[in-house]
């Protein structure tokens, strides 16, 4: 019996021991490591990839390549120039029998001139529809662009230029393309097509072009002037170009047997009397012995407006490109060209090639007597 007392009580002490230390070794288990221990860093998990499946087979396939426009735009500009040939057949023989140094001449031959106006219009239509027939896979409903010309534009162009004029504005027209479709020929300023190594051809269509618009309407019926609307604010800029000097009020009078009106001012004064820049500007035209200007320079201002300075005693020292201040001296009083005496001519032509009555534009200034 003893023995079966003692026998139970170690089986229970032995039972004691084991639960302590199992609590001691999960205790151990959990502690946080140490302060100074750095922890591990995870491994970044990899983006997943995106494929692109094929609905039908269910099988990856490559990116597709977007595929071109074609370029249709440079074609039609060659198909344009290689078809634009101005008709001036049935006018070779008569613009070259036909004096048109009279503007009286030119004015008498409007119809003319508006034929050869229509005829260069219809072959610039026509090289335009060349260009759109060549595109035609691409575009189907084309629209086009195109202001043509008028026949005062013509007649200063043949009658400075002759045949010549031909060549000379079928250089300088071209074609433009839109995405839409859109064909555009863009007229170029009239200054830019009658670019020349002659200043007597280039101040000759000038001329022409800004007599045509101010003495005549349309149909080339002379036509009563009307004032030229120029800015108030415009008139307080400029000045007398010869002050305490006489201003003529000629506009408008019969000059050459009839044949022409005068669309000037003129000024009496001494032999060299200074000649002063009436604006701001640049010199664009200068010349001598023009066989109407005699010697002269043409200063255009900011605003576009070309002052006309004629009949000097000695060709200027200013330079084609120059810029001057308003009262610089732009030349010397004198009566080289179509001049009876000791005068200055000056001329006004607006930016839109009309001339300006100078008597009245001064006057409006208050610069007249």
């Amino acid at each position: 019996m003893k023995r079966l007392i003692i026998f139970v009580l170690i089986a229970a002490l032995a039972f004691v021991l084991a639960g302590c230390n199992g609590s001691q070794i999960s205790q151990v288990a959990t502690e946080a490591p140490a302060a100074d221990t750095p922890a591990p860093t995870p491994e970044p998990t990899p983006t997943p990839q995106p494929l692109i499946i094929d609905a039908a087979t269910g099988t990856p396939t490559a990116t597709p390549v977007p595929t071109p426009t074609p370029n249709w735009s440079e074609p039609a500009k060659q198909a344009f120039s290689d078809a634009l040939n101005l008709n001036y057949e049935e006018y070779e023989s008569f613009f070259t029998e036909v004096d048109f140094t009279l503007y009286a001449t030119v004015v008498e031959n409007t119809e003319h001139f508006k034929n050869l106006t229509s005829d260069i219009n219809t072959s610039v239509q026509s090289a335009m529809q060349a260009a759109a027939d060549s595109a035609s896979a691409l575009v189907s409903e084309p629209t086009f662009n195109f202001d043509g010309f008028v026949w005062q534009q013509v007649a200063g162009f043949v009658r400075a230029y002759g045949l010549d004029s031909k060549e000379m504005i079928e250089k300088h027209l071209s074609l433009t393309t839109t995405d839409d479709g859109t064909f555009s020929v863009a007229m170029p300023l009239y200054d830019v097509i009658i670019e020349s190594d002659s200043e007597s051809q280039v101040l000759t269509a000038k001329f022409t072009l800004a007599y045509l618009n101010t003495v005549y309407d349309d149909d080339g019926v002379e036509k009563d002037y009307e004032s030229y609307p120029v800015p108030e604010d415009y008139l307080l800029t400029v000045a007398n170009p010869v002050p305490g000097n006489h201003m003529k009020d000629g506009w408008y009078q019969n000059r050459s047997k009839a044949t022409r009106k005068h669309v000037g001012m003129d000024i009496t004064g001494r032999y060299k009397t200074p000649i002063l820049s009436v604006t701001d500007g640049t010199v664009v035209y200068r010349g001598g012995e023009h066989p109407t200007c005699g010697y002269y320079i043409v200063i255009e201002d900011e605003y576009g407006y070309e002052y006309h300075y004629y009949h000097f005693a000695e060709m200027t020292t200013l330079q084609v490109g120059d810029y001057v201040k308003q009262g610089d001296i732009v030349g010397l009083m004198g009566k080289t060209g179509n001049s009876d005496g000791v005068h200055l001519h000056i001329a006004i032509i607006a930016p839109d090639y009309s001339y300006i009555n100078p008597y009245e534009f001064f006057e409006k200034a208050g610069l007249t007597d």
